[in-house]
């Protein structure tokens, strides 16, 4: 398996937060990390601008104690294609990312680098939303909140939620939003709103019980959004973990809105599991244990 984690910077006010998350779950996982800036200079150009670039990352990963042998480099190009290719040449386990969150309300409609990447990353993405409080290194990851939509994509992101909070040693929190709008079985026949939650218990049930994974359950009548960010806070997560190969709810992460409202709402990272995202065994990506797989 890869032991490396990728962590894009954009060198700005808020690099910080990325860069924080990076250096911590590279420390709890016990792995080597790569950080690196990509600007629009062609590879190779050498400039005064570039040493600067170069000196200030540098400081982030020796102030935020990452792994002695981090490496640090200045990409050209676009940067989402170019921190997913950085992800593939080191068959990175994570690729961590910053966000601007539901500030930028055009970049998040026209999408922005953690939303492509969670649609090309051949890797689990960790995007860090900007209410993150620093000092990050300092806050405990005993819990992580796992998302669960509703869809045929759940017992392989329980999988992967329960092996993340394995390696980390940390809680699992299984969490359904359901929709409480009464549903209509024929014509002016309501089903009760007690109906929908016993429905959503079942649902969250099967998917514990197909994965084989031991999590504390629970079902909200929340916005995903919502449910989401009051278990984090609930459970003092330091993690919520999220998937966008299905077609449920949360599914609209690769459609922006879900994962924009999500950044906006959390104060912690978000690690999203894209489509393409490769983690069986012998992919030289994040790969799930031997008892998870």
């Amino acid at each position: 398996m890869s032991d490396f984690i990728v962590c894009g910077i954009e060198l700005s006010r808020g690099s910080a937060r990325p860069a924080a998350v990076a250096a911590r779950v590279a420390q709890a996982l016990g792995c080597r990390a790569a950080v690196a800036h990509v600007d629009g200079d062609p590879p190779g150009v050498a400039s005064l601008a570039r040493a600067s670039k170069l000196h200030d990352l540098r400081t982030l990963v020796d102030y935020h104690e990452f792994p002695e042998d981090t490496l640090v480099r200045i990409a050209g190009g676009e940067p989402a294609e170019t921190l997913a290719r950085l992800a593939r040449d080191h068959d990175a386990q994570l690729l961590v990312v910053g966000s601007r969150g539901l500030g930028e309300f055009r970049s998040a409609m026209v999408g922005s680098v953690s939303a492509d990447l969670v649609r090309m990353a051949p890797c689990p993405v960790v995007v860090v939303p900007p209410r993150l409080t620093l000092p990050f290194a300092h806050l405990g990851m005993r819990s992580i909140v796992c998302g669960v939509e509703g869809s045929e994509g759940d017992p392989g992101l329980l999988r992967f939620g329960a092996d993340l909070a394995e390696r980390i040693g940390a809680h699992l929190h299984a969490v359904h939003a359901f929709n409480p709008r009464p549903a209509y079985a024929g014509p002016a026949v309501p089903i009760a709103v007690g109906g929908l939650r016993e429905a959503a218990e079942a649902r969250l049930e099967r998917a514990l019980i197909e994965a084989d994974v031991q999590a504390q359950p629970a079902v909200s009548s929340q916005p995903v959004a919502v449910a989401l960010a009051q278990a984090a806070q609930g459970h003092r997560a330091g993690l919520v973990v999220v998937g966008s190969r299905g077609s449920g709810r949360l599914g609209s992460l690769l459609r922006g809105s879900v994962l924009a409202r999500l950044r906006a709402q959390l104060d912690c990272p978000i690690v999203v599991l894209p489509r393409n995202a490769e983690i069986a065994a012998g992919s030289g990506h994040y790969e799930l244990s031997a008892g998870a797989a």
